[in-house]
């Protein structure tokens, strides 16, 4: 017997929801795809922020309706709280890595970016 029973439209007001509290978070990342994607001709290793940048802001979109789906899926065919938690660890372990990886990317850009820079080149006009 499901616990509750969602249409599509109550469904999306949930993820919605969810989403509304993550704005902030979802924003400062695509500010910083952006500045990123800006100065990737300068410093090619910023690529590899954007691509990690990008992975974190997909990953939170698609485990929020997950998150939100799977106990109700689960609880519509049958399944025991139990084994919804497994179904649930067993995504967040897939959401762990795929965040693992988006952070290691984030580490390459950013310390990718970080050379010495040539002897007697000017890169700001604060420097004298």
């Amino acid at each position: 017997m499901p616990l509750v029973k969602l249409s599509g439209m109550e469904y999306v007001q949930a993820i919605l929801l969810q989403l509304a509290f993550q704005v902030p978070l979802l924003a400062l990342w695509i500010f910083g795809i952006v500045m990123a994607a800006q100065r990737r001709r300068v410093y090619p290793a910023l690529t590899w922020v954007v691509v990690g940048l990008t992975a974190l802001c997909l990953l939170r979109l698609v485990s929020t309706g997950v998150n939100i789906g799977l106990p109700l899926w689960a609880s519509g065919r049958g399944y025991s709280a139990v084994a919804t938690g497994q179904l649930l660890a067993v995504t967040g372990i897939g959401q762990l890595v795929v965040e693992l990886g988006a952070w290691v990317c984030l580490l390459v850009g950013l310390f990718g970016v970080m050379r010495p820079q040539p002897s007697g080149v000017r890169h700001s006009v604060v420097e004298k």
